[in-house]
């Protein structure tokens, strides 16, 4: 079923969720709450997701194209099993926790005011992806391209460059001190978990 300029609450959300295969454009989602649920094979596009609870969601097959998610809380999404060629994402003001970004084109999808707490970015493409003002708490980058992403006012991020490509990643000072921790450096007012 489509759905088009919609606004809608968790109530609302369920109801259309449960007429199978969902495609939303244009749509508001404001203060809905999602435990446990299932969003498979749904289509979110041009949508806004305003102080929503997502929270272990499954997201088979989902497809997020210029989709914005404002001022909320993602805890435990696999977003590896969104559909990768409608991959287009914004976190503004958001806490992600607990996510998996794995094996996947991130390319277009930008971090900003977003609190990151150990996600897991594995075998991602982050080129050029802005993390502006942007923590990164406890969050794990493993051979990922970074070439070309700005890190430069992100914080609490630390990563072996070896295990990730990193040409023409921009970083700040002192943070970038952090790069270096993995080899085992013990260095003055860097903690373990970068920018302090």
């Amino acid at each position: 079923m489509d759905f088009e300029s919609q606004t809608f609450d968790t109530a609302t959300f369920l109801e259309a969720l449960a007429s199978g295969d969902p495609s939303f454009e244009s749509c508001e989602f404001a203060g809905c709450v999602l435990e446990g649920a299932s969003l498979h094979g749904a289509r979110f596009i041009d949508c806004t997701f305003s102080r929503c609870a997502l929270l272990n969601v499954r997201l088979e097959g989902v497809a997020f194209r210029d989709a914005t998610f404002r001022h909320s809380k993602l805890q435990g999404l696999d977003f590896s099993r969104c559909n990768a060629a409608l991959f287009e994402v914004r976190f503004e003001d958001t806490s992600l926790s607990y996510c998996v970004f794995q094996s996947m084109d991130a390319r277009r999808a930008s971090f900003a005011s977003a609190r990151v707490e150990d996600c897991e970015f594995v075998r991602t493409d982050l080129r050029k992806v802005v993390f502006e003002d942007t923590t990164l708490r406890s969050t794990r980058f493993d051979g990922c391209n970074l070439a070309g992403a700005d890190l430069r006012t992100a914080s609490q991020y630390a990563f072996d460059p070896s295990k990730n490509k990193v040409e023409k990643a921009r970083v700040a000072s002192p943070a970038c001190a952090a790069l270096l921790l993995p080899f085992g450096l013990e260095i003055d007012g860097v903690g373990r978990g970068g920018r302090t």
